[in-house]
């Protein structure tokens, strides 16, 4: 008897324990992904939404999936060629990330600062990103305007 007693309570404790983390994080995730996403469509899935009313830029916003607490931004331009990701952190810091197009028309991935600068100390991605400074400034300069505080 004593031993279903313990079972039963530890199952109630674990209960009560998932059920505030769902709070937690559902109170969390909506309330800094819903700003982001004002103004946008729902996309096919119920937490992803977009915007592509300026047929040369195309914003994106994906919340996180549960349990997890990083979604994502993104904003591209001149057909998908050249994005911005941009993975905002609830409790840390902010992670940015670049998709370029290269000279062999292959995409190529870069983690970055928030200034656009490459995080990897590879000379390639450096002059990836110096052939292009100007999308990626521009690419900066939309999410700044679209997502303030970033």
């Amino acid at each position: 008897m004593k031993k279903k007693k313990i079972i039963i309570r530890v199952i109630i404790g674990i209960l009560i324990v998932a059920i505030i983390y769902s709070i937690l994080w559902f109170a969390l995730v909506f309330r800094k992904y819903k700003s982001y996403a004002s103004n946008m469509k729902r996309g096919l899935a119920i937490t992803s939404y977009y915007d592509n009313s300026n047929k040369d830029i195309m914003y994106n916003v994906k919340y996180p999936d549960f349990p997890y607490l990083t979604g994502n931004l993104a904003v591209s331009i001149d057909d998908d060629k050249e994005s911005l990701i941009i993975w905002p952190s609830i409790f840390g810091e902010t992670e940015y990330g670049l998709q370029l197009t290269d000279d062999n028309k292959e995409m190529a991935s870069i983690t970055v600062d928030a200034k656009g600068k490459a995080l990897e100390n590879d000379s390639n991605t450096k002059e990836l990103i110096s052939k292009n400074q100007d999308k990626v400034n521009e690419l900066f300069d939309l999410a700044n305007k679209r997502w303030k505080g970033l």
